[in-house]
């Protein structure tokens, strides 16, 4: 009888045996958690925001975010997209590529993209289905810029031990007041029906709003050409869980608009994309008033020789840019029409009501002084981008007026030592980039 009880009583660290054995999976759930690093994005506006880091040409930049619930470490690692990895199942890639390459499904669906998809990305969208933890890239603690935030660190660690500390405390109380370890009381029991019951109510809303955004599209199939998804699962799942295992936390991120609808019935279904981030068209009479009930941050507009850009205003005279609350950038892609120097100021003088506009950018645009003189009077504005334009001297003078502007971006765009010379004495607080234009990423 006494060694039957010495043995129910074995401790380890002054703990049972039976509370470590629940809290060393919850130390290693930590760890899996706060460790590894997330790769977030991808895109180079982000890496141009870190000091001390050059922004170079064919380059993919994987951007890792480490630690959680705050970021502790921030790296960056590059990949040439010479250097594609081996295939080893190259016949049933290439034949996945060729079938999705003739579909009209795909063409359907992808044809803002304008390139075909290969093999290697059918094989690289495989291989990254596989789980962060088991990734070795994600331990890693080096790239090609590394940023460390000690607040960060010091708040995981603290938050670690006084999270993991409790709940020893709570078990091994727990397990001192009952004689069996499967004893259970009423208020355990009421705990963990509660447990189970929040846990499937948080699936089934992710479920349902899975659903209701399927619906939509399916809905607005001939409003939309092409689209993209973005994944909201919290980041502590991302870490933990597959890729493919998290579909149901896929919202609506981006569309690209059929420039030749004209069915009212789309405007209320866009309403419905609660995690609408970016929204591309050519202007048309409904647009702000759509947009300005949405959660857009990008607003990108095709203008061409035959786009009215005051069909933005034509519903009413009273549409502002301001209508939009979370507008944080704007892309102009085309050019105004020719003899319409009135409909770009009505335009270009709307931004002043941008509150939150943050960037701004010219694509293949052909732009005039006081184009950018209005710029000037955005007191938000802190980035501008030029992607295949065409400078002169005076447009020169003009950006170098643009004191607020953290970041200039001259993409594509021919520039001078000379104007360059200039910009970069007038603007010493702003960080310039002159890029080629990247052939791969098109």
């Amino acid at each position: 009888m006494n060694q039957t009880r010495k043995k129910s009583n074995r401790r380890l660290l002054g703990c049972h045996l039976s509370t470590w054995l629940i809290v060393c999976p919850i130390i290693s759930t930590w760890v899996l958690v706060t460790v590894p690093g997330l790769v977030v994005d991808n895109e180079v506006p982000l890496v141009e925001q870190l000091d001390d880091f050059n922004v170079e040409n064919g380059i993919n930049y994987y951007i890792h975010q480490h630690g959680w619930p705050f970021v502790h470490l921030e790296r960056i690692s590059g990949k040439d997209h010479d250097d594609q990895p081996a295939l080893n199942s190259t016949e049933l890639a290439e034949q996945a590529a060729k079938w999705l390459n003739e579909s009209s499904a795909y063409r359907k669906m992808f044809t803002s993209i304008h390139r075909p998809i290969d093999s290697c990305e059918l094989f690289r969208d495989h291989r990254s289905d596989t789980r962060v933890w088991l990734r070795r890239e994600s331990w890693q603690h080096d790239g090609l810029h590394v940023k460390f935030y000690g607040p960060g660190l010091l708040a995981n660690v603290l938050i670690g031990i006084a999270s993991i500390g409790s709940m020893l405390l709570v078990f091994e109380w727990r397990r001192r007041n009952r004689k069996h370890v499967f004893q259970f009381s009423i208020i355990d029991i009421l705990f963990a029906v509660s447990l189970v019951a929040m846990g499937l109510q948080y699936w089934i809303t992710v479920k349902q709003e899975f659903e209701r955004e399927a619906k939509l599209m399916s809905f607005t199939n001939e409003a939309w050409y092409a689209f993209k998804e973005a994944n909201t699962a919290p980041i502590w799942l991302k870490k933990l869980a597959a890729p493919s295992k998290l579909k149901k936390f896929e919202r609506i991120e981006m569309f690209t608009q059929n420039p030749f609808w004209n069915n009212p019935d789309y405007n209320e279904a866009v309403f419905g994309f609660r995690q609408l981030k970016r929204f591309s068209t050519q202007p048309h009479p409904a647009l702000l008033e759509v947009v300005s009930q949405t959660t857009v941050e990008t607003l990108e507009l095709h203008i061409y020789q035959y786009t009215d850009p005051l069909l933005l205003y034509q519903e009413s005279p009273d549409a502002s840019l301001g209508w939009i609350p979370n507008l944080k950038r704007i892309e102009l892609n085309g050019t105004f029409p020719n003899n319409e120097k009135l409909r770009a100021d009505r335009f270009f003088s709307d931004l002043s009501n941008a509150e939150s506009l943050e960037s701004f950018e010219f694509r293949r645009f052909k732009i005039d002084r006081s184009e950018i003189a209005a710029l000037a009077n955005v007191g938000s504005l802190t980035r501008l981008n030029i992607v295949e334009g065409q400078l002169t001297n005076e447009l020169v003078k003009e950006i170098a007026k643009l004191k607020q502007v953290k970041i200039l971006e001259l993409k594509g765009t021919p520039v001078s030592n000379e104007q360059l010379g200039l910009l970069k004495d007038a603007l010493s607080r702003t960080k310039i980039f002159v890029l080629e234009i990247d052939e791969n990423n098109l």
